[in-house]
């Protein structure tokens, strides 16, 4: 224990992690935060949501901290005010989706107000998404985002596709706990750990990844756990997530409750 001992700050992703199967917050995990808020400890919620989708759960957590949204893409202040965001360029996103249009894929563009699809994607014949077949030719306004749903093998030659473009990207294919497949394309800037370490740096006194805690069920959480002092994965992620990190979260709803009452407020 004394190896894991002493962080400075928490960073948490919030669905399948702090919130359960179903976007719920357990009063045990709430309480656990609140009391390590109460302590002095700046606790930060890192995840793929947009802002709107984060809001309700600032009161009940008792933060006053930035909330990390859409996989590091937009970071706010506790009261929604801007305070950072890493989009893509405008020409360049409409350059993927027009590459990608090539070969059929139908993408997800994650724009202020909502995300809105080109096209229905073949495997979601009866998903409840936003159309508007008019971005495939101008977008209205830089994404923060843009997204392919789709089965592993055309995960893969979308990736072939993007090849070109890499080096100015973060690309995350990401498997869902219900098997759903998707591939998020994201600014060479934009991720849960650099946005973390920039806020660490520049709004938390130049804290650092290697003195938090962090915990997170999926890829896109990888990185940053693998820099943080306290690494925890979920007892849903995948086996190799778990491999890589220095603790294993028991199942159950309460699972973030139980982690830092044993290595933050013991």
């Amino acid at each position: 224990m004394s190896e894991l001992a002493r962080p400075r700050w928490v960073i948490l992703d919030l669905d399948d992690t702090l919130l359960d199967a179903q976007g719920h917050l357990s009063l045990a995990n709430a309480r656990a935060v609140q009391e390590v808020v109460s302590r002095g400890l700046p606790v930060i919620l890192a995840t793929g949501r947009r802002w709107a989708a984060c809001r309700e759960f600032i009161s009940p957590l008792g933060l006053t901290t930035p909330v990390i949204c859409l996989c590091g893409a937009d970071i706010r202040q506790s009261d929604g005010k801007v305070v950072r965001q890493q989009r893509l360029e405008r020409a360049f996103a409409q350059k993927i989706i027009q590459t990608l249009a090539v070969e059929g894929f139908a993408v997800g563009v994650a724009l202020d107000d909502h995300t809105y699809w080109t096209d229905r994607p073949a495997e979601e014949p009866t998903a409840r998404l936003r159309i508007d077949a008019r971005l495939r030719e101008k977008l209205p306004e830089a994404p923060f985002q843009l997204a392919v749903r789709t089965v592993p093998e055309r995960i893969q030659r979308a990736l072939e596709l993007l090849t070109l473009y890499s080096s100015r990207l973060t690309l995350l294919p990401i498997r869902s706990h219900k098997g759903k497949h998707r591939l998020l394309i994201l600014d060479k800037g934009a991720s849960k750990e650099k946005a973390a370490a920039w806020v660490g740096q520049q709004l938390l006194d130049g804290l650092t990844l290697a003195e938090a805690v962090a915990m997170g069920d999926g890829i896109v959480d990888l990185a940053l756990l693998e820099q943080a002092r306290i690494s925890v994965a979920m007892d849903i992620a995948d086996p190799e997530i778990k491999a890589k990190v220095k603790v294993v979260a028991p199942p159950g709803p309460d699972a973030v409750a139980a982690v830092l009452r044993q290595l933050v407020l013991a």
